[in-house]
């Protein structure tokens, strides 16, 4: 795995979709699972707690693949677009209630 985004989410009662907490990027990890842990980690200790779960409660994994040409140019402009398209997302239910 070349590198990836872990995007964190809240599930707050009575709303019907998670509110995003954050994301991690990580640029080199050997697997999904180590991605994980490490993103978990960082996560808590960029919000000063002691587990990654006292703020959020589900992430999502999100392959950005082997960087093309672009470089690290590549992976910013897919984290954008990613990062984009899940705030169109949420837009989009909030106006819907």
């Amino acid at each position: 795995m070349a590198s990836c985004v872990v995007y964190f989410h809240k599930r707050v009662f009575g709303v019907p979709f998670s509110l995003p907490q954050g994301s991690v990027r990580i640029t080199l990890a050997r697997n999904g699972a180590r991605a994980v842990e490490a993103a978990k980690l960082r996560f808590a200790r960029r919000h000063g707690v002691e587990h990654w779960n006292l703020r959020a409660d589900s992430f999502d994994l999100v392959e950005l693949g082997k960087a093309r040409s672009g470089g690290a140019a590549y992976v910013d402009r897919e984290l954008s677009r990613i990062s984009e398209q899940r705030q169109r997302n949420a837009e989009t239910v909030i106006n819907a209630h």
